[in-house]
Protein backbone atom coordinates (compact mmCIF):
# COMPACT_ATOMS: atom_id res chain seq x y z
CA UNK A 1 0.00 0.00 0.00
CA UNK A 2 1.20 3.60 -0.69
CA UNK A 3 -0.57 5.70 0.95
CA UNK A 4 -2.19 6.17 4.62
CA UNK A 5 -4.81 9.60 5.09
CA UNK A 6 -5.67 9.84 8.80
CA UNK A 7 -8.54 11.57 9.51
CA UNK A 8 -9.68 12.41 12.55
CA UNK A 9 -13.63 12.32 13.82
CA UNK A 10 -14.67 14.46 16.11
CA UNK A 11 -18.52 16.26 16.24
CA UNK A 12 -18.28 16.71 12.22
CA UNK A 13 -21.60 15.59 11.09
CA UNK A 14 -21.80 18.75 8.67
CA UNK A 15 -18.33 18.74 7.02
CA UNK A 16 -17.19 14.76 7.11
CA UNK A 17 -19.08 14.23 3.60
CA UNK A 18 -17.03 16.69 2.28
CA UNK A 19 -13.93 15.58 3.99
CA UNK A 20 -14.13 11.80 3.00
CA UNK A 21 -15.37 12.58 -0.57
CA UNK A 22 -12.59 14.84 -1.76
CA UNK A 23 -9.69 12.27 -1.06
CA UNK A 24 -12.21 9.46 -2.60
CA UNK A 25 -12.33 10.47 -5.98
CA UNK A 26 -8.54 9.52 -6.54
CA UNK A 27 -8.84 6.36 -7.84
CA UNK A 28 -5.88 6.47 -9.36
CA UNK A 29 -4.02 6.03 -6.24
CA UNK A 30 -3.81 2.60 -3.81
CA UNK A 31 -4.18 4.28 -0.24
CA UNK A 32 -6.18 4.05 2.44
CA UNK A 33 -8.34 6.11 4.49
CA UNK A 34 -8.70 5.95 8.00
CA UNK A 35 -10.89 7.66 9.80
CA UNK A 36 -10.15 7.56 14.33
CA UNK A 37 -13.74 8.42 15.69
CA UNK A 38 -12.86 10.54 18.84
CA UNK A 39 -16.02 9.48 20.74
CA UNK A 40 -18.53 11.77 18.52
CA UNK A 41 -22.36 12.04 19.86
CA UNK A 42 -23.05 14.21 16.71
CA UNK A 43 -24.21 11.14 14.27
CA UNK A 44 -20.29 11.45 13.51
CA UNK A 45 -19.50 7.71 14.14
CA UNK A 46 -22.32 6.57 12.34
CA UNK A 47 -21.39 8.57 9.27
CA UNK A 48 -17.97 6.77 9.63
CA UNK A 49 -19.29 3.29 9.84
CA UNK A 50 -21.50 3.77 6.75
CA UNK A 51 -18.20 5.05 4.63
CA UNK A 52 -16.41 2.13 5.54
CA UNK A 53 -19.45 -0.12 4.94
CA UNK A 54 -19.82 1.32 0.78
CA UNK A 55 -15.58 1.57 0.42
CA UNK A 56 -13.30 -1.10 1.11
CA UNK A 57 -10.62 1.39 1.68
CA UNK A 58 -12.05 3.45 4.37
CA UNK A 59 -11.38 1.85 7.61
CA UNK A 60 -12.99 3.48 11.10
CA UNK A 61 -11.68 2.75 14.57
CA UNK A 62 -13.99 4.31 17.32
CA UNK A 63 -12.43 5.57 20.52
CA UNK A 64 -13.24 7.57 23.80
CA UNK A 65 -12.52 11.07 23.98
CA UNK A 66 -9.06 12.04 23.73
CA UNK A 67 -8.42 14.53 21.70
CA UNK A 68 -6.75 15.41 18.00
CA UNK A 69 -3.00 14.15 19.15
CA UNK A 70 -4.31 10.75 20.41
CA UNK A 71 -6.23 10.54 17.18
CA UNK A 72 -3.64 11.10 15.25
CA UNK A 73 -1.49 9.11 16.82
CA UNK A 74 -3.85 5.90 16.78
CA UNK A 75 -4.34 6.12 13.22
CA UNK A 76 -0.15 5.91 13.02
CA UNK A 77 -0.64 2.93 14.96
CA UNK A 78 -2.79 1.49 12.49
CA UNK A 79 -1.34 3.23 9.01
CA UNK A 80 -0.11 0.18 6.47
CA UNK A 81 0.56 3.22 4.15
CA UNK A 82 4.57 3.16 2.66
CA UNK A 83 3.73 7.17 3.34
CA UNK A 84 1.52 8.91 5.71
CA UNK A 85 -0.64 12.02 5.32
CA UNK A 86 -3.53 13.66 7.50
CA UNK A 87 -6.80 15.63 6.74
CA UNK A 88 -8.77 17.25 9.10
CA UNK A 89 -12.17 16.57 9.26
CA UNK A 90 -13.31 20.07 8.72
CA UNK A 91 -11.34 20.54 5.75
CA UNK A 92 -10.71 18.77 2.65
CA UNK A 93 -8.44 18.64 -0.70
CA UNK A 94 -8.78 19.35 -3.92
CA UNK A 95 -9.99 16.58 -5.94
CA UNK A 96 -6.27 14.66 -7.79
CA UNK A 97 -3.69 16.20 -5.60
CA UNK A 98 -2.58 13.19 -3.76
CA UNK A 99 -2.19 11.49 -7.68
CA UNK A 100 -0.35 14.70 -8.20
CA UNK A 101 2.12 14.52 -5.17
CA UNK A 102 2.86 10.79 -4.93
CA UNK A 103 5.43 11.09 -8.34
CA UNK A 104 6.76 13.26 -6.56
CA UNK A 105 8.33 11.79 -3.55
CA UNK A 106 8.43 8.70 -5.20
CA UNK A 107 10.68 10.19 -7.78
CA UNK A 108 13.78 10.45 -5.22
CA UNK A 109 14.00 8.11 -2.56
CA UNK A 110 16.11 10.18 -0.14
CA UNK A 111 12.83 12.79 0.05
CA UNK A 112 10.63 12.06 3.43
CA UNK A 113 8.83 15.15 3.53
CA UNK A 114 6.88 16.79 0.63
CA UNK A 115 4.66 19.94 1.60
CA UNK A 116 2.16 21.49 -0.76
CA UNK A 117 0.26 24.82 -0.87
CA UNK A 118 -2.88 25.52 1.30
CA UNK A 119 -6.08 27.46 0.63
CA UNK A 120 -5.66 29.20 4.34
CA UNK A 121 -8.79 30.02 5.94
CA UNK A 122 -10.82 29.23 2.94
CA UNK A 123 -14.46 31.01 3.42
CA UNK A 124 -13.57 33.74 5.58
CA UNK A 125 -12.00 36.91 5.88
CA UNK A 126 -8.88 36.07 6.09
CA UNK A 127 -8.62 33.63 3.18
CA UNK A 128 -5.37 33.74 1.25
CA UNK A 129 -3.18 31.07 -0.79
CA UNK A 130 -0.31 29.69 0.74
CA UNK A 131 1.52 29.11 -2.73
CA UNK A 132 4.72 27.36 -2.34
CA UNK A 133 7.51 27.03 -5.25
CA UNK A 134 8.81 23.62 -6.15
CA UNK A 135 12.50 23.14 -3.95
CA UNK A 136 14.37 20.96 -2.17
CA UNK A 137 16.70 21.20 0.92
CA UNK A 138 18.96 18.70 2.41
CA UNK A 139 19.82 21.05 5.17
CA UNK A 140 16.65 21.46 7.97
CA UNK A 141 17.81 24.66 9.40
CA UNK A 142 17.38 26.06 6.17
CA UNK A 143 14.01 25.22 5.31
CA UNK A 144 12.72 25.88 8.32
CA UNK A 145 14.29 30.11 7.83
CA UNK A 146 14.14 30.00 3.84
CA UNK A 147 10.34 28.57 3.69
CA UNK A 148 9.03 30.10 6.82
CA UNK A 149 7.62 26.77 7.91
CA UNK A 150 6.96 27.99 11.10
CA UNK A 151 4.34 29.75 10.02
CA UNK A 152 3.05 26.84 8.40
CA UNK A 153 3.90 23.58 10.48
CA UNK A 154 0.52 22.47 9.40
CA UNK A 155 0.35 18.14 9.96
CA UNK A 156 -2.40 18.10 7.47
CA UNK A 157 -0.39 19.71 3.96
CA UNK A 158 2.39 17.58 4.02
CA UNK A 159 3.24 13.65 2.91
CA UNK A 160 5.57 12.05 5.27
CA UNK A 161 7.57 8.77 4.68
CA UNK A 162 6.31 6.51 6.72
CA UNK A 163 9.86 6.26 9.29
CA UNK A 164 9.93 9.92 10.50
CA UNK A 165 7.15 8.59 12.55
CA UNK A 166 9.31 5.22 13.92
CA UNK A 167 10.31 7.08 16.83
CA UNK A 168 7.94 10.05 16.80
CA UNK A 169 4.06 10.50 17.86
CA UNK A 170 2.24 13.46 19.33
CA UNK A 171 1.85 14.61 23.16
CA UNK A 172 -1.59 13.93 23.87
CA UNK A 173 -2.87 17.05 25.73
CA UNK A 174 -1.20 19.46 23.69
CA UNK A 175 -1.84 22.81 22.27
CA UNK A 176 -0.04 23.74 18.75
CA UNK A 177 1.27 20.40 18.61
CA UNK A 178 1.78 20.65 14.73
CA UNK A 179 4.71 23.41 15.51
CA UNK A 180 6.03 21.01 18.08
CA UNK A 181 5.96 18.01 15.89
CA UNK A 182 7.86 19.32 12.89
CA UNK A 183 10.97 20.10 14.07
CA UNK A 184 11.13 16.23 15.57
CA UNK A 185 10.50 15.06 12.13
CA UNK A 186 12.81 17.01 10.72
CA UNK A 187 15.34 15.70 12.53
CA UNK A 188 14.65 11.91 11.17
CA UNK A 189 14.58 13.83 7.97
CA UNK A 190 17.17 13.24 4.99
CA UNK A 191 15.56 16.06 2.62
CA UNK A 192 12.46 18.20 2.16
CA UNK A 193 11.10 19.10 -1.17
CA UNK A 194 8.11 21.49 -1.38
CA UNK A 195 6.09 21.84 -4.78
CA UNK A 196 3.36 23.44 -6.56
CA UNK A 197 0.95 21.18 -7.36
CA UNK A 198 -1.95 19.77 -4.99
CA UNK A 199 -4.27 22.03 -2.57
CA UNK A 200 -5.25 21.79 0.36
CA UNK A 201 -8.24 23.70 1.84
CA UNK A 202 -8.11 24.77 5.23
CA UNK A 203 -11.35 26.09 6.07
CA UNK A 204 -12.26 28.93 7.95
CA UNK A 205 -13.38 27.88 11.53
CA UNK A 206 -14.45 30.61 14.11
CA UNK A 207 -14.64 27.58 16.78
CA UNK A 208 -11.69 26.14 16.20
CA UNK A 209 -8.87 25.62 18.82
CA UNK A 210 -6.31 28.30 16.82
CA UNK A 211 -9.30 30.91 16.51
CA UNK A 212 -10.18 31.07 20.08
CA UNK A 213 -6.70 30.78 21.56
CA UNK A 214 -5.67 32.93 24.13
CA UNK A 215 -2.44 34.27 25.86
CA UNK A 216 -2.26 30.96 28.39
CA UNK A 217 -2.37 28.75 24.98
CA UNK A 218 0.08 30.33 23.31
CA UNK A 219 2.45 29.60 25.52
CA UNK A 220 2.52 26.19 23.83
CA UNK A 221 3.46 27.81 20.91
CA UNK A 222 6.08 30.32 22.35
CA UNK A 223 7.36 26.78 23.89
CA UNK A 224 7.61 25.13 20.47
CA UNK A 225 9.49 27.88 19.32
CA UNK A 226 12.07 28.03 21.73
CA UNK A 227 12.56 24.68 21.49
CA UNK A 228 13.35 24.54 17.58
CA UNK A 229 15.42 27.76 18.15
CA UNK A 230 17.70 26.08 20.51
CA UNK A 231 17.65 23.14 18.54
CA UNK A 232 18.97 24.69 15.84
CA UNK A 233 21.46 26.76 17.40
CA UNK A 234 19.55 29.53 15.68
CA UNK A 235 21.07 32.52 18.25
CA UNK A 236 24.26 32.69 16.11
CA UNK A 237 22.95 32.61 12.67
CA UNK A 238 21.66 36.36 11.69
CA UNK A 239 19.23 34.58 8.98
CA UNK A 240 17.19 33.62 11.90
CA UNK A 241 15.90 37.35 12.36
CA UNK A 242 12.11 37.31 10.93
CA UNK A 243 11.80 33.60 12.77
CA UNK A 244 12.85 35.50 16.00
CA UNK A 245 10.67 38.63 15.51
CA UNK A 246 7.76 35.92 15.06
CA UNK A 247 8.93 34.14 18.87
CA UNK A 248 8.63 38.46 20.15
CA UNK A 249 5.29 38.76 19.17
CA UNK A 250 4.17 35.62 20.94
CA UNK A 251 5.71 36.20 23.91
CA UNK A 252 4.27 39.58 23.78
CA UNK A 253 0.95 37.65 23.99
CA UNK A 254 2.02 35.68 26.78
CA UNK A 255 3.22 38.09 28.89
CA UNK A 256 0.18 40.08 29.22
CA UNK A 257 -0.70 37.61 31.39
CA UNK A 258 2.29 35.68 32.93
CA UNK A 259 4.64 38.38 32.95
CA UNK A 260 7.47 35.94 32.13
CA UNK A 261 10.14 36.20 29.53
CA UNK A 262 10.94 32.58 28.28
CA UNK A 263 12.89 33.62 24.60
CA UNK A 264 16.61 33.55 24.99
CA UNK A 265 18.60 36.33 23.69
CA UNK A 266 20.74 36.40 20.50
CA UNK A 267 24.14 36.47 20.36
CA UNK A 268 24.02 38.23 16.74
CA UNK A 269 22.92 41.73 15.58
CA UNK A 270 19.62 41.21 13.82
CA UNK A 271 18.94 42.89 10.57
CA UNK A 272 16.10 45.33 9.72
CA UNK A 273 16.30 43.97 6.06
CA UNK A 274 15.46 40.58 7.30
CA UNK A 275 12.37 42.03 9.00
CA UNK A 276 8.84 41.54 7.35
CA UNK A 277 7.10 45.02 7.07
CA UNK A 278 7.03 47.97 8.50
CA UNK A 279 5.87 47.10 12.15
CA UNK A 280 8.60 44.60 12.41
CA UNK A 281 10.93 46.50 11.92
CA UNK A 282 9.82 49.29 14.80
CA UNK A 283 9.78 46.40 17.03
CA UNK A 284 13.40 45.35 16.10
CA UNK A 285 14.04 48.38 17.02
CA UNK A 286 12.45 48.91 20.35
CA UNK A 287 14.22 45.39 21.08
CA UNK A 288 17.64 47.00 20.45
CA UNK A 289 17.19 49.79 22.51
CA UNK A 290 14.80 48.00 25.29
CA UNK A 291 15.50 44.59 25.53
CA UNK A 292 12.80 42.11 24.97
CA UNK A 293 11.08 41.91 28.08
CA UNK A 294 10.98 45.92 27.85
CA UNK A 295 9.24 46.00 24.59
CA UNK A 296 6.71 43.24 26.46
CA UNK A 297 6.10 46.36 29.43
CA UNK A 298 6.02 49.15 26.61
CA UNK A 299 3.11 46.31 25.06
CA UNK A 300 1.41 46.10 28.18
CA UNK A 301 1.40 48.98 29.61
CA UNK A 302 -0.05 50.10 26.25
CA UNK A 303 -2.93 47.58 26.21
CA UNK A 304 -4.12 48.85 29.95
CA UNK A 305 -4.18 51.74 28.79
CA UNK A 306 -1.01 53.61 30.85
CA UNK A 307 -0.39 55.84 28.29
Amino acid sequence: MKLSIIIPVYQVADTLRRCVESITTDNGTDYEVLLVDDGSTDGSAQLCDQFAADDQRISVVHTPNRGLSAARNEGLDRARGEFICFADSDDYVEPGTFNHLLPIIEADSQIDMLEFPVMEYYGGNRQRKLALQPNVYDNMRQYWLAERAYLHSYAWNKIYRRRLFETVRYEVGRIYEDAEILPRLLDNARRVATTDQGLYYYCDNPRGLTASCDPRKLRWLLRAYCEAFSKWQLSQDSRATDFYLKMVNVQIDVYATEQQISIPKCAWQMSLGEAKGAVDKIKLILVRLLGVKGLCKLYRMKNRGHW
